[in-house]
């Protein structure tokens, strides 16, 4: 009965082992997808900072060609 005992908690050991791993996976996998989603927001967030930086630049420009002409 004891060695039966002993099998069942290497059997128990090992799901629980099977489910750990499953779930660092999945965490893994989360943790990438995140990681991936901030790399996209970073690269729009970039760009729209260069199409504003462009139109104060094109505004600054034309504020002094008002200017120039008053």
């Amino acid at each position: 009965m004891r060695k039966k005992r002993g099998n069942d908690r290497t059997e128990i050991l090992l799901e629980n082992l099977s489910r750990i791993d499953n779930n660092i996976d999945a965490l893994d996998r989360s943790m990438s997808e995140s990681l991936n989603g901030l790399i996209g927001l970073a690269k729009t967030m970039r760009n729209a900072y260069l199409d504003n930086k462009q139109r104060v630049g094109e505004a600054r420009e034309l504020i002094a060609q008002i200017k120039a002409k008053n």
